[in-house]
């Protein structure tokens, strides 16, 4: 893909990271245009079938989502997962390929678990808020950066 293209879907989340550092909140107009300037770009750079395919994606990968967490918020009775963490990470799938968006996930996870573990550690608080938009957005840059290096393909 592109680098201009990842580099412009890219841009938004850096947004998303500072409203949710700041505000603890990311606000549904943003993601909205982010996901119709998204939408404007795929139609002129992909097929029918790929803009539909990663589309299907994003949504299914929105409901899923939805349904864990708040599955697991009625089970353990506590706050888990923000709307807006859910939003970008549709988002996420929806901008760039599945595989970026995958290892993005999972870099961001692994971020905001050693950021939970080492806050728990130092000032062993019993609620620990984690704004999750910096960490997916590390994961997105550490994603696209082994992209561009050909280290992602090799996975």
């Amino acid at each position: 893909m592109n680098i201009f293209f990842n580099l412009f879907c890219f841009l938004p989340f850096l947004r998303f990271s500072y409203t949710d550092l700041r505000w603890q909140k990311v606000y549904n107009s943003e993601i909205i245009i982010t996901w119709i300037t998204t939408l404007g770009i795929k139609i002129i750079t992909f097929n029918l079938q790929q803009i539909v395919l990663s589309f299907l994606v994003s949504f299914c990968l929105l409901i899923i989502l939805m349904f864990i967490v708040l599955i697991s918020e009625s089970i353990l009775n506590q706050y888990l997962f923000g709307g807006g963490d859910i939003k970008i990470i549709s988002l996420l799938a929806w901008s760039f390929d599945l595989t970026i968006a995958l290892c993005a996930i999972c870099l961001g996870c692994c971020l905001a678990l050693t950021f939970y573990l080492l806050k728990k550690c130092i000032y062993n608080s019993k609620k620990i808020i984690i704004p999750f938009a910096p960490f997916l957005t590390t994961g997105i840059l550490f994603s696209l950066l082994l992209q561009h290096f050909s280290l992602l393909s090799k996975i």
